[in-house]
């Protein structure tokens, strides 16, 4: 394929909104290539989304950990992970902890 036949590939999969990695197997080509020539053309294709989602909701679990003050060991034993994995979730989601406990950030009056 020449690089004038990718611009329009490319254009083509943009319009039908699909992902590198779809653009890939239908054209029976590495993600790696579809992503060099978007390099090249300049087109970029929506990206897939990596990972696994969680099996847990951890939202819901922080939520009730603050209202219920409870302790991050036992969050992380209840959830058969460790401490560490907890303490994350939190500091992802704007959360703190002190003194073992899940804490909301507190809320900075504006400047008048």
């Amino acid at each position: 394929m020449t690089a004038r036949n990718w611009q329009v590939i490319l254009a083509d999969a943009v319009e039908r909104g699909l992902h590198q990695a779809d653009l890939a197997r239908e054209l029976g080509v590495s993600p790696v290539a579809v992503m060099n020539h978007e390099r090249a053309t300049g087109i970029v294709l929506l990206k897939c989304k990596g990972g696994r989602k969680s099996p847990r909701d951890w939202p819901k679990i922080i939520t009730l950990a603050i209202a219920e003050q409870t302790q991050v060991r036992t969050i992380a034993k209840a959830q058969d992970v460790t401490v560490q994995a907890v303490r994350g979730q939190a500091k992802r989601r704007g959360y703190y902890v002190a003194k073992g406990v899940i804490c909301a950030p507190v809320q900075q009056a504006e400047a008048a």
